[in-house]
């Protein structure tokens, strides 16, 4: 039997060769390679489980950026593999063999052996065997795998005469060889890293041509390193002329990548086939080790595309057999480092081309959705396209839906042409779930999905993502919102379609979408001249915001994408022209300059602008000339010409804030209850910058710790009171960690920063009730973000997963009825100390100005950010006492209010060295040294300058102790024994929510122990509050009541535990439902909740309160609110088709967990 067995499978397995069988196992497979590799790769052959999974395997075939060999490869989770060098010929066959016996693995390459090891085994395991791909059909093999067999006894192969040919027609590699492109148009160069093309204009398609005539069995390869991520690349083949040729055109823009191939004939241009990052992987970056390999393969009127050995798409033409081949750019920096055209005799691909049908039928909404509200009507077309050379007589059609017939009759289709009928339907006809619509026209169908779902009846919380993501894994890690980018510059139409697919995500999971809308960098073709004029007469790359030509481009351009977004619903916020500030600089045209002197009154001085890096980009710095601020008194008169220029600048000479103001009213006329903002609001601390937008924004780095979000919070508060808004505004305390603050983590790698110190940053913004949060960016923190960088933090995610489930979701609802603490102590940021003592413009993250407002804090004394602006306005009536610590210089009238503030009896603290305690005979002179705090990065401490995290924390410490006494008793204001404490208050008439935050750390494993730089590991925490208030005393989440001794609390806290205490004017004794009314489809029920004192009493304040809704099927709907002085309520819309049974309505008050339910049947 046993030679029988190996009998039959030696006729199977290799035809014709001998084996030496043995006891073991023997794994084979045939490999026909279609396309050239990517420089780094990793192709599976064989996959038997992920590479993480217990005893799981696989074979592959491999390079690595580091020694440029292929190799192939066996590798095994836990355990020993064996890797052989090799290269596969392509469009050839070759055998790939590896024997197992005893430990003693030999792998062979056409009976040839490649490698030898000892200790390898295959381990057995129960999953599938997946051929020519890994999971998700990433690392996919280029070709052909066949005749695979696994045996469990080792055979031993001999010589495989590998079958097929090929001829290599064209082979070139810079700078080795020159390539054959000879330029049509652009301005084209060679040099090291291959040919590229420098004229950077967007009017240009540079495109360099080989007419060398190809056969019409070919692959076209080009391997392309890049230097940005948006614009064009263009592959020509079968090329006669420019009007006759097959184009693919592979990029990227503010919505999306793509990858389109056309066919041009005769001049004119039709699409054969498109593909997108909606459904797949379309990598556009190519680095000198590993460049983008960009492969088209063409045999038998087949057309395939690979990128990194990936098939993106296909499509089945025979109009053009064979010609020449082209490359171009369009908008993209990038040059070719290797070209290849092969010929074979081969043609083995996974998914073979589907002609399209001669006649057909489409049914599609206008707009492209397929999920709606109730209270919508539906546009629908229906298309019939002829594609046949004859024409099509008109028919009558009929369409269905929900027991619904419409008819309507089509004209004649000319040949080669399609006609088009429209049709209305209102979504009362539907049913909420999936309807399905119908329409027949002859022996042709079509039919469409159309989903219908209930308008949130509020938005429950606003916890966003600032980029756009996968809306469904957003949904289950908490965050409700996303956000898409677009330009005035993008095809309006051509975006539809990302923006339809991403709304009815949205619907479905009832999330918010916001707009990103780039508005200077988006410089339009033929659009350079309405770039800003530099000093030299050259033309910066951003456009000028006070050119006529720009405003009516922008104008025109949002006006179309706003008449595009009001059809589609999930789109509430309009972000415009995030981070601009960093490219803006003076104009010297000769315009700019007439305008300069108009609307100055003078002739404005010179200033100095340089290329600077500004957040990681390219920035641009304006700043006054040296000897000025060398000259200037620290008193000055405010109509000093620089100080008015650079005022003038930023409120009106740079116009961004003009247009962005014009913008936003255009938005809101066509779309009513639009939020327009801009962010970040945290280089000028001027109010006009943010004109026109409903809310001030601005992202912040919490490293080396979550001080700097005082600073973020504070700015934009004082924002708000001086632009005389309501005081709301969008924060982010953004994943990025700059390169060498923390330790040698890269440039800008996101979710790198100690999870304990992110997730205190997150409570310190919520206890500051901002209108939004939005981070940047939840897909770095997914665990299948590729690259993931090498000290990514894993608990990130996970904290801040249970961050919204615990505290935003059951506090977001509560708090927009409480008020902020109103704080009595105020920082002076002053826009004179910024032009005429800093070197550069930037935030304050780094600055001694944030060290200074974390310290008062830590010191529990509540300290707002007060401005030039802001004394103008009469805001120092607010304050007893103002900072002017890192204050060097004021405009007069400034000066001259706070010396009478100080008359008065306000308090004025300043450094002992400072001019205003000369200047201000009241004022009080107190050290703050903020040396060892602010030098603490990885990079100063490595360089010998800087101070480690325990000197800077236990500095930290010493003097938030020492401004204790500055600190007024009785004030008011919740206050602790300890300034390891983070506290602060909201509060309504008869509640108060304070805010706890255990930020008590030192040295961790992630990064603390090992590069010093900062403290990432939380320690427990004991401290005493002091709560100015009576009544009942809640701990949330714990749902903990507690007695006060004398207005004090003695709690404990775990590493990093945040704790909100909440009083009420009175304990809450009860929770009760109100009558359940009659369920009427489609119309909303509203079901009182009443929360009761020990008097049985509507309880006074504001209560956090959890209803949920649970149905006979077992399905629920879960609702956080709030009860505002004891009456909350639950609102549900029924479906037409609601289950009949039991129904239970549960009601808790989370301060304190008193619970109610309440069950009927239905």
């Amino acid at each position: 039997m046993r030679l029988l067995t190996l009998k039959a499978f030696l006729c199977l397995f290799v035809s014709g060769s001998v084996f030496a069988p043995a006891h073991g196992i023997t794994i084979q497979a045939d490999v026909f390679p279609m396309m050239e590799f990517p420089a780094v790769h990793r192709s599976q052959i064989l996959t038997k489980g992920y590479d993480s999974a217990d005893n799981s395997w696989s074979l592959d075939y491999s390079r690595g950026k580091y020694n440029g060999k292929s190799a192939i490869v066996f590798r095994r989770s836990k355990g020993k593999g064996i890797s052989g060098k090799a290269e596969l010929e392509l469009f050839r066959t070759s055998r790939i063999t590896l024997c197992v016996d005893g430990g003693k693995a030999e792998l062979y390459l056409n009976g040839e052996k490649i490698a030898e090891r000892e200790d390898v085994t295959v381990p057995d395991n129960q999953y599938p065997l997946l051929t020519g791909r890994y999971y998700g059909r990433e690392m996919a093999f280029p070709g052909k795998v066949s005749g695979v067999k696994i045996l469990k006894e080792t055979i031993r192969p001999e010589k495989f005469t590998s079958a097929g040919n090929s001829t290599v027609l064209l082979n070139f590699r810079a700078p080795a060889k020159k390539i054959p492109l000879e330029p049509v148009r652009g301005k084209w160069f060679m040099d090291q890293l291959g040919y590229g093309e420098s004229s950077d204009d967007p009017d240009v398609q540079a495109l360099a041509v080989c007419d060398r005539k190809m056969p019409d069995n070919f692959v076209y390869t080009v391997r392309v390193i890049t230097f940005d991520l948006l614009g064009k690349i263009i592959l020509e083949f079968c090329r006669r002329n420019q009007d006759n040729c097959y184009r693919l055109v592979v990029g990227a823009d503010n919505m999306k990548r793509f990858a389109n191939l056309y066919k041009v004939q005769n001049g004119k241009v039709s699409l054969l086939a498109m593909k997108t990052s909606e459904t797949v992987k379309i990598p556009v970056s190519g680095k000198k080790t590993a460049p983008l390999t960009l492969s088209i393969g063409r045999r038998n009127g087949m057309i395939h595309f690979w990128i990194n050995s990936n098939e993106i798409l296909n499509a089945l033409d025979s109009t053009f057999q064979t010609g020449g081949i082209a490359f171009g750019l369009h908008e993209r920096k990038a040059q070719i480092a290797e070209l290849s055209v092969i010929s074979y005799s081969g043609y083995c691909v996974q998914n073979q081309p589907v002609p399209l049908p001669e006649h057909e039928i489409l049914l599609n909404t206008d707009s492209l959705r397929t999920v709606f509200y109730p209270d919508e009507k539906i546009r629908l077309t229906a298309e019939i396209i002829n594609r046949s050379p004859n024409p099509v007589p008109g028919e009558k059609a009929e369409i269905e839906f929900n027991k619904n017939r419409k008819s309507q009759t089509f004209d004649a289709v000319p040949p080669a042409g399609s006609v088009k009928q429209h049709f209305e339907l209102d979504c009362r006809d539907l049913i909420i779930g999936e309807n399905t619509v119908r329409i027949r026209c002859g022996k042709h169908s079509a039919e469409l999905k159309l989903t219908l779902v209930n308008r949130p009846v509020e938005e429950p919380y606003r916890f966003y993502n600032w980029t756009r993501s996968d809306l469904d894994r957003m949904k289950q890690f908490g965050f409700n919102g996303g956000s898409l980018n677009i330009s005035p510059r993008d095809d309006i139409e051509y975006s539809r379609k990302t923006i339809a697919s991403c709304c009815d995500q949205a619907m479905k999971n009832h999330l918010s979408l916001s707009l990103h809308i780039a508005l200077l960098t988006a410089v339009p073709k033929g659009g350079s001249d309405m770039c800003i004029v530099r000093k030299d007469g050259t033309r910066s790359n951003i456009l000028n915001a006070r050119n006529e030509k720009t405003v009516k481009y922008l104008c025109d351009g949002v006006e179309k994408i706003a008449a595009m977004i009001k059809d589609y619903p999930a789109f509430h916020r309009v972000l415009l022209d995030s981070e601009i500030e960093n490219y803006l600089e003076q104009g010297y045209s000769q315009a700019d300059i007439v305008r300069a002197r108009e609307e100055l009154g003078f002739e404005p001085p010179m200033s100095e602008t340089a290329s600077v890096e500004i957040d990681n980009t390219a920035g641009r710095r304006i700043s006054v000339p040296k000897k000025v601020k060398q000259a200037m008194p620290v008193v000055f008169p405010p109509d000093n010409r620089h100080y008015q220029f650079m005022k003038w600048f930023w409120e009106r000479g740079a116009g961004d804030n003009l247009i962005r103001a014009k913008l936003a009213d255009i938005i809101r006329k066509t779309c009513p209850g639009m939020i327009v903002y801009h962010d970040p609001y945290r280089n000028v601390p001027l109010s006009s910058r943010m004109a026109g937008m409903d809310v001030p924004g601005t992202w912040y780095y919490c490293h080396p710790d979550a001080g700097e979000t005082f600073m973020a919070v504070e700015t934009l508060l004082s924002a708000c009171r001086t632009a005389n808004q309501p005081e709301q505004f969008q924060i982010d305390p953004s994943l990025w960690l700059y390169s060498y603050q923390i330790g040698p983590a890269k440039t800008r790698w996101a979710g790198v920063q100690p999870a304990n110190i992110y997730l205190t940053a997150l409570h310190l913004s919520l206890a500051a009730k901002p209108y939004m949060i939005e981070l940047y960016d939840l897909n770095f923190l997914l665990p299948e973000t590729r690259p993931q960088p090498q000290f990514k933090e894993k608990q990130t995610l996970p904290m801040i997963q249970g961050f919204i489930q615990n505290f935003v979701r059951p506090l977001w609802s509560p708090m927009q009825h409480l008020d902020r603490e109103q704080s009595k102590t105020a920082l002076m940021l002053s826009f004179g100390s910024q032009i005429f003592s800093r070197s550069q413009w930037g935030g304050w993250g780094q600055a001694p100005a944030n060290t200074i407002l974390n310290l008062f804090w830590k010191a529990h004394i509540p300290t707002a950010v007060l401005t030039e602006e802001g004394v103008r306005n009469g805001e120092l009536a607010r304050y007893d006492r103002i900072l002017l610590y890192r204050t060097s210089h004021l405009p007069q009238d400034v000066f001259d209010q706070i010396r009478k503030f100080a008359a008065k009896g306000g308090t004025v603290l300043a450094e002992p060295d400072s001019p205003w305690v000369k200047l201000i005979p009241s004022a009080v002179a107190f050290p703050i040294e903020t040396e060892k705090i602010t030098n603490s990065s990885f990079y100063q401490i490595r360089k010998k300058g800087g101070f480690t995290a325990d000197i800077v924390y236990a500095e930290q410490q010493r003097i938030a102790r020492a401004l204790r006494k500055f600190r007024k008793q009785n004030s008011g204001f919740a206050d602790s024994s300890s300034t390891e404490l983070y506290i602060r208050t909201l509060q309504a008439d008869h509640c108060k929510y304070v805010f706890l935050m255990n930020d008590k750390r030192t040295f961790g494993d992630y990064f603390g122990k090992k590069y010093r730089a900062v403290y990432d590991a939380g320690l427990p925490l004991t401290a005493e509050i002091t709560i100015p208030a009576e009544g009942a005393l809640y701990e949330f989440p714990a749902q903990k009541k507690h007695q006060l001794k004398n207005g004090r609390l003695t709690l404990g806290f775990k590493p990093v535990e945040g704790k909100v205490l909440i009083i009420y004017p009175d304990a809450v004794s009860a929770v009760k439902i109100g009558k359940i009314p009659v369920f009427t489809p489609k119309e909303p029920v509203k079901i009182e909740i009443t929360v009761l004192n020990s008097k049985q009493q509507k309880l006074n304040g504001i209560q956090p309160v959890r209803a949920v809704l649970t149905k006979p099927d077992g399905g629920k709907t879960e609702l956080f609110t709030s009860a505002v002085n004891g009456i909350a309520s639950f609102t549900f819309i029924p479906a037409e088709n609601e289950p009949a049974g039991p129904w239970k309505l549960e009601a808790e008050e989370l301060a304190s967990g008193t619970k109610t339910v309440q069950t009927w049947t239905r």
